[in-house]
């Protein structure tokens, strides 16, 4: 009986550690599909670069 509740432990470990590989590969999937486009923030109308 304790063998099977060991198995059942280690099976619900091996589960969780599935998920958490599945997960992190479909994240890091959405990521690299994501339009990253960083743009240079444009400087506000009627300020100048000088006025410090």
């Amino acid at each position: 009986m304790f063998l099977a509740a060991k198995e059942m432990h280690r099976g619900k470990v091996k589960f969780a550690l599935l998920l958490i590989a599945v997960s992190l590969l479909v994240f890091l999937i959405l990521v690299q599909q994501a339009p990253w486009r960083i743009r240079p923030r444009s400087p506000t109308p009627g300020a100048s670069a000088s006025s410090r």
